[in-house]
């Protein structure tokens, strides 16, 4: 399903919950500019009973925000049957606010839109205040590139035009 602003959505939202401060997806690598052709921006939409921050950082400045403070990283997530799977990571640190840390690239307070870059990323959902009990209801989705339609039609169009040529001269050769 596509929304008025070209983001499509991967469904409806899904309530997610860790007791602990943070919800933290698995890091995901961009290496090069050719995902932006594909998936152009990432949304995460999350809402709560209480005020929630919703970021995305590089990972590596995100284990240092993190580092000692409980949160619960998503490692395995399936749409249909819905299911989360989490893996928990101890500490008793209180973290700053996260909203008053400048390592985010992008952030919201319920609607994160981010233009993919190169890099190793992570997604956060915390209470804005950093507070432990993250309860949300989240959904996801991509805002698809410019060039898919055309560079899927393009690829099979391509895929069909020099597969005709070979099996149908093939057809009559002999060896």
């Amino acid at each position: 399903m596509r929304g008025r602003d070209g983001a499509a959505t991967l469904g409806a939202s899904h309530r997610l919950h860790t007791p602990s401060r943070a919800l933290v997806s698995d890091s995901f690598t961009v290496d090069s500019a050719v995902p932006r052709r594909v998936i152009d921006k990432i949304r995460v939409r999350a809402t709560a009973g209480r005020p929630l921050f919703v970021g995305v950082t590089l990972q590596r400045d995100l284990a240092g925000y993190l580092r000692g403070v409980s949160h619960a990283t998503v490692e395995d997530f399936e749409v249909s049957p819905f299911s989360v799977a989490y893996a928990d990571h101890a500490g008793d640190r209180v973290p700053e606010a996260p909203a008053s840390r400048r390592i985010w690239t992008a952030s919201s307070a319920s609607d994160l839109r981010w233009q993919l870059e190169k890099g190793r990323w992570a997604v956060v959902v915390m209470n804005a205040d950093g507070s432990p009990g993250v309860d949300a209801n989240v959904a996801l989705g991509a805002q698809v590139g410019p060039l898919l339609p055309t560079g899927v039609g393009l690829a099979l169009f391509g895929a069909a035009v020099a597969g005709w040529p070979m099996s149908r001269g093939s057809r009559g050769r002999t060896l």
